[in-house]
């Protein structure tokens, strides 16, 4: 996602400074992407109109409404311009992409959570069996009065799994 940030950053600066149709349209291309890790990061800027607009003023979110917002006549906004404030909220959403690679990177350096991983694996398969046949979600069947029973059942039947592939391959 970060790769995603950046990407439309360098096409969208370099748009910036050329103003050049092409340099535009590989800012385009760049921003479906983008907004999607602007989203998972939090970032971005919403920009509203002036109060002299009446109670109706529009709000203005996310990339594909305010990275080109400049050119329709928009001025600044507390003394900036518009494309500066969207450049800082696609800082700001790498800013906390970035924390949260760090947090994963060190969460998955603990065997805990390895373990943490296995177990679920290992006791989610009947609840999302379940939730085919009935059409369902897993994390709903799974967090209802069904959910422990259909856990221990699971674990009956991947022991009965392993026993039974222990006996096929003559390990026991």
């Amino acid at each position: 996602m970060r790769e995603a940030l950046r990407a439309f950053q360098e096409a969208y600066v370099e748009y910036l400074t050329s103003r050049s149709p092409a340099a535009k349209a590989s800012a385009v291309s760049a921003l479906p992407e983008a907004e999607l890790a602007l989203l998972a990061g939090g970032g971005g800027v919403t920009l509203t109109d002036p109060p002299a607009m009446g109670p109706m003023r529009q709000q203005y979110r996310g990339l594909a409404q305010t990275a080109f917002i400049h050119e329709t006549g928009w001025g600044q906004v507390h003394d900036r311009e518009p494309y500066e404030l969207v450049l800082e909220g696609i800082q700001s959403a790498d800013a906390v992409l970035a924390a949260q690679e760090r947090r994963v990177a060190r969460q998955r350096r603990r065997p805990t959570y390895w373990l943490d991983r296995a177990v679920r694996t290992a006791l989610m398969p009947a609840a999302y069996i379940v939730s085919v046949m009935i059409g369902e979600s897993a994390l709903r069947i799974d967090r209802s009065g069904w959910g422990m029973p259909l856990r221990l059942l699971s674990v009956v039947a991947d022991v009965a799994a392993v026993y039974f592939a222990g006996v096929a391959f003559k390990w026991w």
